[in-house]
């Protein structure tokens, strides 16, 4: 016996679909600008260069639809993901010289600090920051309308942002009860994947299988069945991928700390079938 799905059809929907950009090039391009380095900028122009090379944000940005559309800027409000657009517009711009992406530094410098600080910084988390704020922008303005805004908090909602539909996918945890056979599913939206490196994972098929294995819940650990009503000797947890985003995202942890305080572990990967790093 299973538990409802949770996963419900969204009361408004900030997208739809058939307004999805083309996943593949819509034209030959030539190769994007390089980036200047300006002090610790490195984390900054390597997601930038990533995500100026993603075929569906490339044709979208380039045929200029979203400052078009853009509620924000049609009141003269800061956007980011008009920013964005124009600096891979630039990228672009038939040139071989580099140029600095200044204007997407000031556009993110009130929401994350490492960019006013100038401080060395983790591509992940801009990636995060930069994806989050792109999002905001596609969201309507709320004008103080304070049942719109509880409607844009919820996950089902903010997944429908054509960003979020890039970006974005959902993640199926079930749990088993292996007393009574009650299975519950719960779904989450994510926007990037973390997986770990543990000992003998040396490929991305490898991290993926441990990521969705089944978990054993017992001992300390045990699951409280409804359907039994009471915690179970065993049931198995397996957290599957749902719905996979166009634009997926991987974190893979390859640091591992070790007991010692001064001493950290850096497990190799492979991504090649052959075993070359």
């Amino acid at each position: 016996r299973s538990a409802p799905c949770v996963f419900s059809a969204p009361p408004i929907e900030l997208s739809k679909e058939s307004d999805m950009p083309n996943r593949k090039w819509e034209r030959p391009l030539p190769p994007a600008r390089g980036l200047f380095n300006e002090r610790n900028d490195c984390y900054l122009n390597a997601t930038v260069q990533a995500l100026a090379h993603a075929p569906p944000l490339v044709n979208h940005m380039l045929k200029g639809k979203h400052r078009a559309t853009c509620h924000r800027r049609q009141r003269r409000l800061h956007c980011t993901l008009c920013v964005f657009e124009a600096t891979v517009q630039e990228a672009y711009r038939g040139t071989s010289t580099s140029f600095d992406a200044v204007r997407l530094k000031h556009a993110i410098r009130p929401v994350w600090a490492p960019i006013r600080y100038a401080r060395q910084a983790d591509a992940h988390e801009f990636i995060r920051v930069l994806v989050e704020t792109f999002h905001s922008s596609c969201e309507p303005l709320t004008d103080g309308k304070p049942q719109l805004r509880r409607l844009l908090l919820r996950q089902n909602v903010q997944a429908t942002s054509w960003i979020s539909r890039l970006f974005g996918g959902w993640l199926r945890s079930t749990i088993e009860c292996k007393t009574c056979g009650y299975e519950s599913n719960t779904y989450d939206f994510f926007l990037d994947l973390s997986l770990e490196l543990e000992a003998g994972i040396s490929s991305l098929p490898g991290a993926f299988k441990h990521f969705t294995a089944k978990e054993r819940l017992c001992n300390q650990n045990k699951y409280n069945c409804p359907e039994c009503g009471h915690k179970v000797p065993l049931a198995e947890k397996r957290i599957l991928l749902h719905r996979c985003p166009e634009l997926l995202t991987l974190t893979l942890k390859r640091f591992a700390p070790r007991w010692q305080m001064t001493s950290w572990s850096r497990r190799h990967f492979t991504s090649h079938k052959n075993g070359k790093a």
